[in-house]
């Protein structure tokens, strides 16, 4: 009577859970192999080949590593057992080298994300230096801006023959169009640009204009130039006011006085002005470089 090779208890010759090793010859329960009863008729009913765990039918885990330990192999294990060993340990070997190559590739992308995160705080720190370089220039532009006006309307035939002249023509033209006493001592200085403008017929030819712009010493004189325009402009509903000359070419002309102003402010202006229309608002103008609204009389809001 022959013993189990896993529990060593005594096997019976009418016992049918049992199964003989085809390498080492032993006998086993069925149960102590973990082999079921009906797998165990099957074997013994169709003379089946069958081998032990010690002799190389090992079971396999689920890891790789465990897989390689449990099929270590046995002196008598077959070249096919020896094939499915060396293909394991391939495969683990693949594995492990997918794994490094994927453990490289997210601290690259960490690396990278902290790159980003450190690029989009110095973007955030180096807008709020440019937004405020931005205001600075903004404001020193508007400053440099203050104490000047825009004459339009002047004839492109009235032209100086020197720098005095051109002082000198417009204080006359600025004393002629609004009254107040101006000099040609008064203004700081005074320069002429040339621009092209739409005709106002049918016709697509386009007609030379010139803007003075003069920018006066102080800003009193400045200001009662401007306030005087505004004045007429409020008496006579027109903002060109007739302008005496003096001259034999051009003895007189219509003259419009603006605040001179930036482009930026000036774009913003134009916004301002299709807002109030829009919503019928009455009033918007210009003062020291600011916009301002007037929804009412009373009630007045700057925006710029």
């Amino acid at each position: 009577m022959s013993s189990c090779g896993d529990c060593k208890n005594k096997l019976s010759r009418d016992d049918r859970d049992k199964l003989r090793c085809d390498g080492c010859a032993k006998f086993f329960h069925g149960r102590c192999v973990r082999v079921s009863p009906a797998v165990v008729k099957d074997i013994n009913d169709q003379k089946k080949s069958w081998k032990c765990l010690d002799c190389g039918e090992r079971r396999l885990s689920m890891s790789t590593g465990a897989v390689i330990d449990t099929l270590g192999v046995p002196k008598s294990a077959s070249a096919g057992d020896s094939d499915l060993i060396a293909s394991i340990t391939e495969l683990k070997k693949d594995m492990d080298w997918k794994l490094d190559s994927i453990r490289n590739n997210v601290d690259g992308f960490q690396k990278a994300l902290e790159r980003l995160e450190q690029v989009a705080k110095n973007c955030v720190e180096n807008r709020k230096v440019i937004d405020a370089v931005e205001v600075r220039v903004s404001e020193t532009e508007r400053n440099l801006l203050l104490d000047t006006v825009e004459l339009h309307g002047v004839p492109p035939q009235v032209w100086p023959k020197d720098a005095e002249e051109k002082f000198t023509l417009a204080a006359k033209f600025l004393q002629s169009t609004t009254g107040v006493s101006t000099s040609a001592d008064a203004i700081d200085d005074c320069f002429i640009v040339k621009k092209k403008k739409r005709q106002q017929s049918n016709s697509s030819g386009t007609l030379d204009e010139t803007i003075w712009i003069v920018k006066f010493i102080g800003r009193r004189i400045c200001q009662q130039v401007l306030c005087a325009a505004r004045e007429n402009v409020r008496k006579g509903g027109s903002d060109a006011m007739m302008c005496e000359s003096g001259l034999m070419d051009v003895p007189e002309f219509r003259l419009q006085i603006f605040e001179r102003i930036s482009a930026n402010t000036r774009a913003l202006f134009s916004m301002a002005k299709t807002f109030a229309r829009e919503n019928q608002w009455k009033y918007v103008w210009i003062r020291n470089g600011r916009i301002y609204i007037k929804k009412m009389i009373l009630r007045t809001g700057c925006i710029a």
